[in-house]
């Protein structure tokens, strides 16, 4: 396991290392603190798969921020009875 340094800040996510395949081996590529883009809300890590061919990597990606909920709607007149 990777030792992870501080944060730079509030705002940044840990993208945590990984194996790549380049040029014939695997490279270990290190983990690093990433400025959490707008309307992201945080870091899905990539991760290796197996298929029926071997092994193919999932890149990671931002998890999109949900959608806030509207406002309830304020009622302009009183109901007709």
């Amino acid at each position: 396991r990777e030792s992870r340094p501080p944060a730079p800040g509030p705002a940044y996510d840990w993208i945590p290392g990984h194996w790549s395949w380049l040029r014939g081996r695997f490279v270990w590529e290190p983990g690093l603190w990433v400025l959490v883009p707008p309307g992201a809300d945080g870091w899905i890590p990539g991760y290796w798969e197996r298929r029926p061919g071997g092994w193919v990597w999932r890149p990671g990606h931002w998890k999109p921020r949900a959608p806030e909920a509207p406002p309830p709607a304020t009622p302009t007149a009183a109901p007709h009875s």
